[in-house]
């Protein structure tokens, strides 16, 4: 029997009212744009998944006996369960979600919203959809309300839509409208997973932290945002407050796909005396295809020169900390790559150092070569 045909359906608490039928499903099933600023796409089915932000595009198809034979020419469908979407509550009531992400690339049902759904306090919803040069398809942003207007500033969005500029927008409260700005001064670059804050004057926007795109080798490539940023938004002018300098590094295997979380997996198992422990570690063993180096592997953060080790912070995933003359150095490990963020001046030879340790240690780890690149933005 194909996956298309199990017979699978959703819990009572999620399942869709009966105003959902298989045939209205199949009508609304797929996600799209709008095509006026903005364009009520409000639907039965739509607003069954609004509320149900615990189901996902692929589990509301499955429900429905609508999965495909094949992927091939599937189109994405639309859910609310996403990342990167932001929620902000209005003065009358209203909460607003905008936008984000279901999934990711790899997925048939990857897709970047471009949408707002709003929410009345009596618990109607309406969504409304937009144009993508209006308003494009945006994820991991920031939307603060300064009046009768939500700035929504940011984005990773997809890779051939990105810029050289922060993206921003501003979203009328009373007409659900978007406009796209443009602000001068110095801005932080195509930016993302950031914070931003109203200033007390009601008129500048404070943005901390996230990340940006640079191009380095030709190649679009994030770094942390390490300075902080205010933008005028009664003159669109973007002023930065700090120069930190902080350097960042990227180490990654050099061809091919990396192998650090069946690594760290293996590590985790094989300190660990119980039945599933051994069997996982066999497992991944067996994934990695070697004899992993796992003394190179847990000594990753330890490099040749004198340091000392910083507690992890609980709410903080694989990122480790280590003070080399008084300068923090974190290690922000990923499952593609680890970058290395040196947090203040070192000596070159130094920080080299630490650089290429981690190179040669993963190296060793994975029998597989390693290289590392700056992540200072090129021009």
């Amino acid at each position: 029997m194909s996956e298309a045909a199990e017979p699978w359906r959703l819990g009572a608490e999620y399942a869709p009212p009966p105003e959902v039928t298989l045939e209205l499903f199949a009508a609304w099933r797929a996600a799209r744009r709008g095509s006026r600023n903005p364009e009520r796409m409000t639907n039965p089915v739509w607003v069954w998944l609004a509320r149900q932000p615990e189901v996902n595009a692929y589990q509301a198809s499955r429900h429905f006996g609508q999965l495909p034979e094949s992927w091939s020419g599937w189109s994405p469908g639309w859910c609310n369960d996403r990342y990167g979407q932001c929620v902000i509550t209005l003065p009358d009531g209203r909460v607003l979600s905008i936008a984000g992400e279901h999934e990711d690339f790899y997925d048939p049902d990857f897709f970047i919203y471009n949408d707002v759904i709003v929410t009345a306090p009596d618990g109607t919803v309406d969504i409304f959809g937009y144009p993508p040069d209006v308003f494009p398809p945006t994820d991991f942003h920031s939307a603060t309300l300064a009046g009768d207007h939500v700035y929504v500033l940011g984005n990773v969005g997809y890779a051939d839509a990105r810029g050289a500029h922060a993206q921003l927008l501003r979203f009328d409260v009373r007409t659900l409208s978007f406009a796209a700005l443009e602000a001068g001064g110095e801005d932080p670059g195509w930016l993302s997973h950031h914070t931003a804050v109203l200033g007390a004057d009601g008129r500048t926007l404070r943005v901390t932290g996230g990340q940006v795109e640079v191009t380095v080798a030709g190649q679009g490539q994030f770094r942390d945002n390490v300075d902080d940023y205010e933008l005028d938004l009664d003159r669109l002018l973007w002023t930065r407050t700090t120069d930190r300098r902080w350097r960042q590094y990227r180490v990654a295997r050099e061809v091919g796909r990396s192998k650090l979380w069946e690594l760290s997996q293996l590590a985790y198992h094989s300190t660990r005396d119980s039945t599933r422990s051994r069997a996982e570690a066999a497992e991944y063993r067996a994934k990695l295809g070697l004899d992993a180096d796992l003394a190179a592997w847990n000594a990753r953060y330890r490099p040749p020169v004198p340091h000392e080790t910083i507690p992890d912070v609980d709410e903080e995933w694989s990122v480790h900390r280590i003070r080399v003359d008084g300068v923090i150095v974190r290690y922000v490990e990923r499952h593609s790559d680890i970058h290395v963020v040196v947090e203040g001046p070192l000596q070159a030879g130094t920080e080299a150092a630490l650089v290429e340790d981690l190179r040669v240690k993963l190296a060793r780890a994975e029998a597989a070569p390693y290289t590392s690149t700056s992540l200072e933005p090129v021009a």
